[in-house]
């Protein structure tokens, strides 16, 4: 049975979050998803099972290495840059 992921909507929430991860130069939208004019470095977080957050455009790369990720749901839609995900 896949366990369903929570995706935070509320402002103060995403922004910690985004905090938390050292995430740099994000704009959170009106619908709670967040772009990132930049990389998005989420490597090795070991405790890392899902994104909480939805990311929207991400301008240059995504890397998700090295984490516990059960699935995709948070990452960007659609990446033209670069995505990495090694050893989930």
């Amino acid at each position: 049975m896949c366990k369903s992921i929570h995706i935070l909507k509320e402002r103060k929430r995403i922004k910690d979050w985004l905090d938390n991860m050292k995430v740099k130069n994000y704009t959170i939208n009106e619908d709670s998803t967040v772009d990132v004019n930049g990389s998005v470095h989420l490597i090795n977080k070991g405790f890392l099972t899902e994104i909480p957050i939805q990311f929207g455009k991400v301008k240059d790369g995504f890397d998700v290495s090295d984490n516990k990720l059960t699935s995709l749901k948070g990452c960007p839609p659609s990446h033209r840059k670069l995505f990495w995900m090694f050893s989930q």
